[in-house]
């Protein structure tokens, strides 16, 4: 593709046509196209088209009028992966500057609230600024969802150990009656991930599944491998299983708990994809629930 096919296509009336020519000038784009990818951005009401044609223009500015400024980089090989690319930055974007908004609006909201009711604690203005405080954090956690990945190389049996830790000893504050989650440990393996995201998306499925298992005091258990082409974690519970189609579980907002934000699935799915990964769940009609996150196989250099 020319740039003066990319510029052709943001007239299109078809987004995907748009995305894809604003896509193309992001990486391609010269300065004497500037004042066309400009204009082109005025009328652009599309999200994640609008950051492409922002991302072109801010790379124009910082280069001397007449140079290109293309540069090498790995093109995604298919429509999808510009998809997924363009929506994750969008994502980011979106809840950066939403948490900077509600953010201290809800934290006067609480002052405020403490000055004016007697019985602050127990009142239900108290609980209701919890959730919208809770929904922030989340909104947060998503946009961290969607970052691109910074790899590392790590030990995944330690890292395994360290976030389960560490959610057994959230969860066993408040319900000490619970039995400590069980690892299975193969052995030991180095792999070369982000260990932020992949923290969201594990860290999610054990918030779930110890919320499940706790009505029946039954341990979940954690297990992991690897093979040539990819790795895997998984968390299986016996509780209650899924009350909705797991498609839905993993929607946005949706949730069958009580003060609950309905996006931890969502989180989790958010992470694996930009991580280049998913995550499947299946649950059986007896209760017993498998969460499972995989990746390609990235062998340390």
């Amino acid at each position: 593709m020319t740039n003066s096919d990319a510029l052709e296509l943001l007239s299109s009336n078809v987004q995907r046509e748009r995305l894809e020519g604003a896509r193309h000038l992001a990486v391609h784009a010269t300065t004497d196209e500037s004042p066309l990818i400009k204009a082109y951005l005025r009328t652009e009401r599309i999200p994640w088209i609008r950051s492409a044609l922002e991302d072109a223009i801010a790379r124009i500015e910082l280069t001397p009028r007449g140079s290109s400024t293309s540069r090498e980089v790995e093109e995604p090989s298919d429509e999808d992966s510009i998809l997924a690319e363009v929506y994750a930055r969008a994502t980011r974007n979106l809840t950066d500057k939403l948490v900077h908004e509600l953010r201290p609006l809800i934290g006067l909201a609480r002052v405020e609230a403490e000055r004016e009711i007697a019985d602050y604690d127990e009142s239900k203005t108290r609980k209701i600024l919890s959730r919208m405080q809770s929904s922030v954090r989340a909104i947060e956690a998503l946009g961290m969802a969607a970052a691109t990945p910074k790899l590392s190389e790590f030990e995944l049996s330690l890292f395994i150990e360290n976030v389960v830790n560490e959610c057994d000893s959230e969860f066993l504050l408040e319900h000490p009656e619970q039995p400590p989650t069980q690892i299975e440990d193969p052995g030991t393996f180095l792999v070369r991930s982000d260990e932020g995201l992949l923290e969201l998306a594990l860290r999610n499925g054990l918030k779930n599944a110890l919320e499940a298992s706790y009505e029946r005091r039954s341990p979940v258990v954690v297990s992991w491998g690897h093979s040539n082409s990819d790795y895997w974690i998984s968390v299986l519970d016996r509780g209650e299983g899924l009350k909705i189609e797991v498609s839905k579980a993993i929607a946005l907002g949706v949730t069958t708990k009580s003060a609950h934000t309905g996006m931890g699935l969502a989180i989790a799915a958010q992470a694996m994809l930009s991580l280049g990964g998913r995550i499947d769940i299946e649950s059986r009609e007896d209760g017993v629930t498998y969460f499972e996150i995989s990746c390609s196989r990235a062998d340390p250099e």
